[in-house]
């Protein structure tokens, strides 16, 4: 079996190794097994929502797949041990549904997309959280995702050796997302003024930002992306 290693990077990374343009033809997905995913992070979680930067020092994924060709696959992730303000502040931030997509409608390209609502409650001020709707790919301005074949380290001078299809990394990085933040401080401050008055209103953001780096493993079954 082969194995495939899901990141996320620069659109001039993807124009170097050939797959920045759009596709002509429909990818997908296959798998020829009923197939169990599970997860666990590698890299810090981070949500950036005006004017906090959320980090979850720990993230585990679930998630699964039936039997032939699909357009796309979904993951469950469960944030925990989050904090924001550099550690003093702890945060709360309720699961996300990740979907993978081998081509994009739209773009035309893999993407990833937000199918819940989330939301992350940082244990300060009265009523203060972030409320991140779900969104396609298509809303928010996210770096090529690209998939791509993955080995273990080299068992010898230009020796290596494939992984099977057991073991994949997704690294997820992109901006432009869209928040609700309500309740101070999580409203602001956005200047002086705002500082003073202490606003409790709901403010609406569209430049956050989600960076996240995921060890997902096929637990039984198969996942094969087709070009």
């Amino acid at each position: 079996m082969r194995s495939i290693r899901f990141v996320v990077a620069l659109a001039a990374i993807a124009c170097m190794v050939g797959v920045g343009a759009a596709s002509s033809y429909a990818s997908e997905f296959e798998s020829k097994y009923n197939t169990a995913l599970s997860g666990k992070q590698i890299g810090t979680e981070e949500f950036t929502v005006y004017p906090m930067i959320i980090s979850c020092n720990k993230a585990t994924s679930k998630g699964s797949t039936p039997v032939g060709l699909k357009p796309s696959f979904e993951i469950t992730t469960t944030y925990s041990i989050c904090t924001t303000l550099a550690g003093a502040i702890k945060a709360t931030v309720s699961p996300a549904v990740w979907e993978y997509e081998a081509q994009n409608a739209v773009t035309l390209k893999p993407a990833i997309a937000l199918k819940n609502e989330v939301i992350i409650k940082p244990t300060i001020g009265t009523g203060c959280k972030y409320i991140i709707p779900p969104q396609a790919q298509a809303s928010h301005t996210a770096e090529v995702v690209l998939y791509e074949d993955g080995f273990l380290a080299p068992t010898g001078v230009g020796n290596f050796k494939t992984e099977g299809q057991k073991k994949l990394s997704a690294y997820t990085k992109f901006s432009g997302l869209i928040y609700e933040a309500i309740g101070w401080p999580c409203t602001g401050p956005k200047s002086l003024e705002e500082l003073k008055e202490q606003k409790t209103e709901t403010s609406s953001g569209e430049g956050g930002k989600f960076v996240g780096q995921t060890k997902i493993e096929v637990v039984s079954g198969d996942l094969t992306w087709i070009r």
